[in-house]
């Protein structure tokens, strides 16, 4: 089947610079929301700010439910790339890399996100889970990879 990008690698580059580019600029509004807001008593978590008293106070609940939104799409345009990072990662580890197959691709990404959702599901902040995925990710592409 024809496609506008000529390997897949240039496929996945533009999605990560769509991603990224999505990100930067939802995480600025919400950043710049929080500092007119809050300024330097902003909680560790913007949302748990966002939804108190005093943020709805401060901001139009309107403007909070924009923002809880915006962040909702940040993790949805995030996960994807980091547990790209971990898909490879678990594969090059386990299964000492060359080519997988659509099956092993399909059963390292659902068992990804089964084990993230059941994270999740445990603790009450999933910047948690960002964290961690973050981390396992960055290990991986600035110890294993090179």
């Amino acid at each position: 089947r024809d496609s506008k990008w000529p390997t897949k690698r240039d496929k996945l580059q533009m999605a990560v610079r769509i991603a990224g580019s999505i990100c930067f600029v939802l995480y600025l509004a919400i950043a710049i929301a929080a500092n007119k807001a809050f300024g330097m008593s902003v909680d560790k978590n913007v949302l748990v700010s966002l939804a108190s008293p005093r943020g709805l106070e401060l901001l139009p609940e309107g403007l909070v439910a924009a923002l809880m939104g915006a962040m909702t799409l940040v993790m949805v345009c995030v996960f994807p790339l980091n547990a790209f990072g971990l898909r490879i990662g678990i594969h090059e580890l386990f299964l000492g890399g060359g080519i997988e197959s659509a099956r092993q691709r399909w059963g390292a990404s659902l068992a990804l996100v089964a084990v993230c959702t059941g994270i999740a599901a445990m603790v009450d902040d999933l910047g948690s889970l960002f964290r961690l995925i973050g981390a396992t990710t960055g290990v991986y592409i600035m110890f294993l990879l090179p």
